[in-house]
């Protein structure tokens, strides 16, 4: 507790007193956020990846919205009005907001300090139509990209904590490529791909399925690894790429790229990877209106080709596939699920916690691949 003048009180980082101390208290405050945002503008220049985790995690924002929630909005509002009167770019959000919903639910700026709504309420309303304005504007490609980056656990990368001893850390140019990448921003012009005679196009999709440079295998290779590796953190007895040539027909197949075999109540599982890309042709326009359909065909088709193997050999067959933006399957977040408890048992863990850990790992893995796959293309990396 800071005590300043009677009755004048500063507890964790929240001002009591009258409306001047509390004023001067969001005056301060607002200060060192400017601070710490160059501070962090400083760090971004040497290593991105660690500037944003820092921006997002401890940065002006949080530590303004732990303020506004522990101080009566009547005495803080003045100070409020102040710092965010030089932020027309808000000023005017709230503005387009209520020209896109019915006047009932217009808000304005004393609305936001004089109303008991939630600030977790407000931010859904205005960030579910912004994400609606942005799909309605947005070509059929970006709408498929914009669906699977905003599903759950696709962006799992961007919070995991930056250790290049984990293998969680990106280079700077990696990390600059993956955000161009990731927002949609144009990284190719026409150019041929140094692999094969097709064209790279601008938001990435050749680069990404291209078979040839290996780029595909190594992906894929990388994901099974780290599912395999986990699985024997929760003590499951894993064989990698088992299968082959194995069941009645000739085909030489491997049906399981990971084969758990004591998945679950004994009864080994076959886990066959894939990575789809939901801008291709044949899934593109159901990928625009609905996210996870790339992964959902692809599921199909795995189990098409597995089932009746896996039948013959007693295993369950389960594809897990994930999207080149990172939407999970169905059944991949399933099997996800089944194996972060498993974790959690074992490492004696909250379930919530390995389940972060475990997609964190597999999506900077994926996003690394990509990553690599986009530059080993010499794609261009305009506006870094």
């Amino acid at each position: 507790m800071k005590q300043s003048n009677m009755p004048h009180l500063e507890i964790l980082g929240s001002p009591i007193g009258d409306t001047i101390f509390c004023a001067n208290v969001v005056s301060q405050k607002c200060a060192q956020a400017s601070q710490l945002l160059s501070q962090i503008e400083e760090v971004g220049s040497v290593d991105p990846q660690v500037a944003l985790l820092l921006l997002r995690m401890c940065g002006a924002f949080c530590k303004m919205v732990h303020l506004a929630r522990s101080t009566p909005p009547s005495l803080v509002a003045e100070g409020f009005r102040v710092i965010l009167g030089s932020q027309q770019h808000l000023l005017q959000s709230i503005d387009d907001f209520n020209h896109c919903i019915p006047p009932s639910k217009a808000i304005s700026f004393e609305s936001l300090t004089n109303t008991p709504s939630s600030q977790k309420a407000l931010s859904g309303e205005l960030e579910d139509e912004l994400f609606r304005q942005l799909l309605s504007k947005s070509s059929v490609p970006d709408r498929a990209r914009l669906l699977s980056v905003s599903s759950p656990h696709a962006s799992a990368w961007l919070s995991v904590v930056p250790s290049p001893g984990l293998n969680l850390h990106l280079e700077p140019a990696e990390f600059q490529a993956a955000i161009q990448w990731w927002l949609g921003i144009g990284v190719a012009h026409g150019s041929l791909c140094p692999h094969c005679p097709h064209s790279l196009d601008p938001l990435g999709h050749h680069a990404l399925t291209c078979k040839h440079g290996g780029d595909v295998v190594n992906r894929h290779n990388r994901l099974r690894d780290v599912f395999a590796e986990s699985c024997r953190r929760a003590c499951i007895g894993v064989q990698v790429e088992a299968g082959s040539g194995l069941g009645r027909d000739e085909h030489h197949t491997r049906p399981a790229d990971v084969l758990a075999t004591n998945w679950m109540l004994g009864k080994p599982a076959a886990f066959d990877f894939a990575v789809t890309s939901p801008l291709n042709s044949s899934t593109l326009h159901e990928a625009s209106v609905t996210a996870g359909s790339a992964a959902h065909a692809t599921e199909v088709r795995k189990h098409q080709a597995n089932d009746v193997k896996c039948a013959e050999l007693g295993w369950v067959s389960i594809p897990v596939v994930v999207e080149t933006y990172g939407c999970w399957g169905t059944e991949a977040k399933w099997a996800l699920s089944q194996l972060a408890s498993r974790l959690a048992m074992r490492l004696n863990s909250p379930k919530s916690t390995t389940t972060a850990s475990l997609y964190g790992r597999l999506s900077i893995t994926l996003v690394r691949a990509n990553v690599r796959a986009l530059l080993s293309r010499a794609i261009s990396l305009d506006g870094f």
